[in-house]
């Protein structure tokens, strides 16, 4: 063994390996196997064919497979060593990009010369490489293996989650559709005296508008997975929310009680939201939200500058502006595409009820349009994701678009729909910046549609997002599940861009 160890690059196989192995033990039970051995597939693949393209060129396979090795640890490991200098770097001097890339591209440069130099092979090097990542991964495994021996593993579960039970018969179509960060017209009296105009035209329209409507939590994934579950959180620390609980939340997002009850009752389960629901993928994973193997992908060398240095780029015509501004511009894109699908959806013949969820990113930032309809220049877009500066003046002015694109499109899906659908409108955190009380975190727009032969079903006063299909469900079964006790719970996030984002 040792002689084998010593003589073939076997580090090319296993760099890539330990970074998945080592991610799959920190997210242990919130990614996806099959993916993961893909995302494996995928970097092992390519460092294959790095080695072969040196051999090519240098003519010695040891030596392009030594070439190829450095490359592999400057991908792989770079954010982590980044990470790990701010963390003991006070001053920050080390650690900034100024100083710490010039050194590390010397430091690569110098191994890439030092390796074509070479006359003999390195066996110990060779041994040692591939010893300490066989070790790597090997204690990898033994993690692994103690999660799964684990009884009761850390996970986020529902509390009291409710059942749906719906009868066959006509039962209506529904349509949820989120607008990310609308907060209630209540607190945009109170904070800005600002006047929703939206009340009234969805009022006029038949809507039941909930002034004092209350989102359970303070980041969208964790509000959305209490919605579709009819049900609190529990079993994270809500003072330091981490990627793994993410992962885990946007898992109870894909099996909620909600959507499994309504698909086993006939409905059709169209999904144009960021989360996979069931068997139906995100229509589009949010470039604002730690989703899937994204989190893996994006420690990854290129994607880790990208993040933080992509906006310098700007001024250059190169194909990192490109792929830097298209991340931003992402939600652009979706938002102006699900306004029109949604008509379309409602526009479509269909044999049995259909539960729809969209998901808007808006009037959340970036901030696209102004209260006109007129694009913001992209440079001042671009400015305000990376500092994150969110102004009320922005947010109430791309409300107002909000607002006129909502109404073009309630509109139009009640003209097709005649009275057939429930239609659940609401926000699924208040606005977040420039808090004076914490209470404004969670005060969200709720407005529901309910056809015409449900109008002596009284609309409760004030609700939250834990009972909002509890009421829904009740009215269309006529069943009397009861209601949780309404609750708001902030949470912190480790990472404050994530907060931010979220």
């Amino acid at each position: 063994m040792k002689n084998k160890l010593n003589r073939y690059p076997i580090f090319i196989a296993l760099i890539p390996l330990f970074f998945i192995t080592h991610h799959a033990v920190e997210y242990w039970g919130s990614l996806n196997r099959s993916s993961l051995l893909l995302l494996y597939l995928i970097y092992a693949g390519g460092s294959v064919l790095l080695s072969y393209l040196f051999t090519l060129l240098i003519k010695t396979f040891w030596k392009s497979a030594l070439m190829t090795g450095s490359l592999q640890i400057l991908f792989f490991y770079f954010s982590s060593f980044h990470l790990f200098l701010k963390s003991i770097d006070g001053s920050g001097t080390f650690s900034r990009y100024t100083v710490l890339l010039p050194v590390v591209l010397i430091l690569l440069f110098t191994c890439l010369v030092v390796t074509y130099r070479l006359k003999e092979k390195p066996k110990t090097f060779f041994l040692f490489l591939n010893s300490l990542f066989f070790l790597f991964i090997l204690v990898d495994l033994l993690g692994m293996f103690e999660h799964a021996m684990k009884k009761n593993p850390q996970t986020i579960t529902t509390i009291n989650a409710s059942k749906t039970e719906f009868e066959s018969g006509d039962q209506p179509s529904i349509y949820l559709l989120v607008y990310d960060e609308y907060a209630s017209t209540a607190s945009l009296k109170e904070r800005f005296q600002f006047t929703n105009d939206l009340d009234t035209f969805l009022q006029q329209q038949g809507f039941r508008v909930i002034s004092n409507s209350k989102s359970n939590y303070n980041f969208t994934p964790f509000s959305i997975a209490s919605l579709l579950n009819m049900s609190y959180l529990n079993g994270f620390q809500k003072q330091s929310i981490t990627a793994k609980d993410y992962q885990q939340t946007y898992e109870l997002i894909r099996k909620s009680n909600l959507v499994h009850q309504l698909k086993q009752s006939g409905y059709t389960i169209v999904n144009r939201s960021i989360f996979d629901l069931g068997q139906e993928p995100a229509y589009t994973h949010s470039t604002f939200l730690p989703s899937g193997l994204w989190i893996l992908r994006k420690q990854t060398f290129f994607h880790y500058l990208n993040q933080d240095l992509g906006w310098h780029l700007l001024k250059y015509n190169t194909v990192f502006k490109n792929v830097y501004l298209n991340a931003i511009m992402e939600s652009k894109k979706s938002n102006l595409f699900l306004s029109k699908e949604l008509v379309t959806i409602a526009e479509e013949p269909i044999n049995k009820p259909v539960f729809v969820y969209a998901h808007l990113n808006m009037p959340h930032p970036p901030y696209y349009f102004d209260s006109t309809g007129a694009e913001r220049p992209e440079e001042q877009i671009v400015r305000e994701s990376r500092f994150q500066i969110n102004q009320p003046s922005n947010y109430l002015s791309y409300l107002r678009y909000t607002n006129a694109s909502i109404q073009k499109m309630i509109t139009r899906i009640l003209k097709h729909e005649q009275d057939k659908a429930v239609i659940v409108l609401i926000g699924d955190h208040g606005y977040r910046s420039h808090i004076e009380k914490n209470e404004h975190l969670f005060m969200n727009f709720n407005a529901i549609y309910l056809p015409r032969r449900y109008n002596n079903i009284p609309t409760p006063d004030s609700i939250s997002l834990v009972n909002e299909f509890r009421f829904i469900v009740n009215t269309l079964t006529n069943k009397q599940s009861p209601f949780l006790p309404d609750s708001c719970i902030i949470l912190k996030d480790q990472d404050p861009e994530n907060a931010y984002k979220n």
